[in-house]
């Protein structure tokens, strides 16, 4: 996927491979590219509860240039 390691290595938490064989990926179509947001932000005090959703350039720059580089955004609920 000619991706800079060194630039990019903490822009991805998880992959996600569409074949059986972590050695057998031949091209990008194989696999998906994760990166997991999930705060707690408590200056948050109106819907989304404690969320703050923040990306960096290096994550905006993946997302924009690969077509497998999916962004998640996790909330876990608290009953208050």
């Amino acid at each position: 996927m000619n991706i800079d390691l060194k630039k990019y290595a903490r822009s991805v938490d998880g992959i996600i491979l569409h074949i059986n064989n972590v050695f057998k990926i031949e091209n990008q179509d194989d696999v998906t590219l994760v990166e997991i947001k999930s705060t707690k932000a408590k200056n948050i005090k109106k819907l989304p509860y404690r969320v703050f959703f923040g990306i960096t350039k290096n994550e905006e720059d993946l997302f924009k240039s690969l077509k497998n580089y999916r962004v998640c955004i996790g909330h876990s609920l608290k009953k208050y």
